[in-house]
């Protein structure tokens, strides 16, 4: 299924072999259980990601949905595979 989300300047684990920066705004999102995920930081990811201050971007991508159990009880959606990300 194809998304659209902003990505943002945000990162986590850069000091790490699997850097991730972050998606927000995730559409549509009706069937899942969070609106952000973290993506692994690619060459073009790294190019077209917002420096310092700026705004976050629109971009589009392509993803597998997951089920998952929420507490051991509570049957979620996530999102899994991320692929194709391009800027909107």
């Amino acid at each position: 299924m194809t998304y659209t989300a902003k990505l943002t300047g945000n990162r986590r684990d850069v000091g790490t072999t699997s850097p991730k920066i972050l998606l927000i705004d995730i559409d549509p999102n009706d069937h899942l259980n969070r609106d952000h995920c973290w993506v692994t930081i690619t060459p073009y990811l790294e190019k077209i990601a917002p420096k310092g201050h700026q705004k976050p971007k629109r971009v589009k991508f392509e993803a597998d949905t997951k089920t998952y159990l929420k507490q051991g009880k509570e049957a979620c959606l996530t999102l899994t595979n991320i692929r194709n990300i391009t800027k909107r």
